[in-house]
């Protein structure tokens, strides 16, 4: 994949600011999750995804009810498939995990995180409480399943190629 055209340091950028965010780790931040999403053993969640999740992201806008929400969403979405160990099948809680220690050294108050850290569950549950997390499962499953039947297929073959735990 050429250059992301959604997830972009600009965009990462907006994220961070909405959030509160007024140091230079943001860069770190985007560079280490651009680097996870181009990692070899990717068939599926790679950076194409992502950038197809931002895309959307992007274009949804108004349907956060709070620029905050659409905030989190972006910081959820980067975060929701950033660990991708094939052969384990914890990898929601590796997610969460890796999204809170980031969301610790960009100094975010903790007590903020919840809502990402709701988001990135919820996805990894098929559940959403929040009206957020209803949006960016939408956004992760219009990007999974959207398109033709064959199209579903193919990423249905491409998501257990990455993920050997994922059954037939």
């Amino acid at each position: 994949m050429e250059t992301p055209k959604y997830f972009t340091p600009e965009n990462w950028w907006r994220i961070c600011e909405g959030l509160g965010v007024t140091i230079i780790r943001p860069t770190f931040a985007y560079l280490d999750l651009l680097s996870r999403y181009k990692e070899p053993n990717r068939d599926f969640h790679n950076a194409a995804y992502i950038d197809h999740c931002f895309q959307l992201w992007e274009e949804h806008r108004s349907a956060f009810n709070f620029d905050n929400d659409w905030y989190n969403a972006g910081f959820a979405l980067a975060y929701h498939r950033a660990v991708c160990l094939p052969s384990q099948e914890d990898n929601e809680l590796e997610n969460v995990q890796s999204a809170e220690r980031m969301w610790q050294m960009l100094g975010l108050d903790e007590v903020m995180f919840g809502i990402p850290r709701l988001m990135i569950e919820e996805l990894s549950q098929s559940t959403a409480s929040w009206p957020g997390s209803r949006l960016v499962s939408d956004i992760v499953l219009a990007v999974t399943y959207g398109g033709d039947w064959e199209a579903c297929r193919k990423n249905s073959r491409r998501i257990r190629q990455e993920a050997k735990n994922v059954p037939d």
